[in-house]
C-alpha cells in the first residue's frame, strides 16, 4: 500500500530478528512484522517511517481471470541480484505440490530462483497476479518450474492480517477424504458451521455453490472465495439420496 504495508512470504521473514526494506533507489527503512500466516506461507510487514512518506503500490489484478499460456513477469532479487526481471508464461493453475496445508499455486516457467520468494508475479499490464513462493528443482536453481500464490488469495490474506493481525479464514468445519465414491465428509467438527447445517459424517459432497466437487481442494477453493458470515450451498448424497444444505461460514479457530 502507499503507506508502507508490504506483502511477502512467511518463510522470507521467519525467524528474523530485524527487518529492513531497501527501495530501488537505495533508500533503507526499518520495518516491523504485522502478521503472518504459515498456512499460505504469507506475511505482511510495515515500513516504519515518520508518516510523511508515500510509497508506490503495485496494482492488484484478478488471478481468477489468468489463462494458461498468458505471459507473466517475475520480479525479485535472485542470488542478491536486486530488481531482476524474468519473462515466462502461465504453465498451469491450481497446482498442489504437498508443501503447504493449502495450495492453489500458479505454475510458471519464468525463471524463479532463491531470492525471488515474496516478489511479485505480474501480468503484461504490470498488475499483480501472484506472489512467487516456491520452485521445484533438483539442482536448487531454476528449471522452469516455479509456483506463485494467486493474488486474489494473497490480497485477501493480507487485508485480513492488516485489519486483525492474522488471517481470519472462513471455514465449514469438515475434514474430507477422497474415495472411490467421491469426496467424503470424514469428520464433522462439533458445533462448527457444517454441523449446525446438518451435514453428517459419511455424506458424499457432490456440489458446492453450483459447482461439481471432484476433490477436497474444490471445496477449499470455493470457501476461500466467500466472506465470513456468507452462505454456502452444499449438495450431498446420503444413502443414495441427494439433499441440499445451506451452511453459514464462520471464522476458523486458531489451531494449536
Amino acid at each position: 500500500t502507499k503507506d508502507g504495508y508490504i506483502l511477502t512470504n512467511n518463510h522470507v521473514i521467519d525467524r528474523a530478528s530485524e527487518i529492513e526494506v531497501v527501495l530501488t533507489d537505495g533508500t533503507k527503512y526499518p520495518a516491523k512484522l504485522v502478521g503472518r500466516d504459515p498456512y499460505t506461507d504469507l506475511a505482511v510487514i510495515k515500513i516504519e517511517s515518520d508518516g510523511t512518506d508515500t510509497f508506490t503500490a503495485v496494482e492488484a489484478g484478478d488471478s481468477d481471470d489468468l489463462r494458461v499460456g498468458e505471459f507473466v513477469i517475475a520480479i525479485g532479487s535472485p542470488f542478491s541480484l536486486s530488481s531482476s526481471v524474468t519473462l515466462g508464461i502461465v504453465s498451469q493453475k491450481g497446482r498442489s505440490i504437498g508443501m503447504l496445508p493449502y495450495e492453489d499455486f500458479i505454475q510458471t516457467d519464468a525463471a524463479v530462483n532463491p531470492g525471488n520468494s515474496g516478489g511479485p508475479l505480474v501480468d503484461i499490464d504490470g498488475k499483480l497476479i501472484g506472489i512467487n513462493a516456491l520452485i521445484q528443482s533438483t539442482s536448487g536453481g531454476s528449471v522452469g518450474i516455479g509456483f506463485a500464490v494467486p493474488a486474489n488469495l494473497a490480497m485477501s490474506v493480507a487485508q485480513s492480517i492488516i485489519a486483525t493481525g492474522r488471517w481470519e479464514r472462513p471455514w465449514l468445519g469438515i475434514s474430507m477424504n477422497l474415495t472411490t465414491e467421491g469426496v467424503v465428509a470424514a469428520e464433522i467438527i462439533g458445533n462448527a458451521p457444517a454441523d449446525k447445517a446438518g451435514i453428517l459424517e459419511g455424506d458424499i459432497l457432490i456440489e458446492i455453490n453450483g459447482l461439481a466437487v471432484h476433490e477436497p481442494k474444490d471445496i477449499q477453493r470455493a470457501v476461500l472465495k466467500v466472506r465470513i458470515g456468507d452462505e454456502v450451498d452444499m449438495k450431498v448424497r446420503r444413502l443414495g439420496q441427494e439433499s441440499s444444505y445451506t451452511i453459514v461460514t464462520e471464522t476458523m479457530p486458531v489451531m494449536h
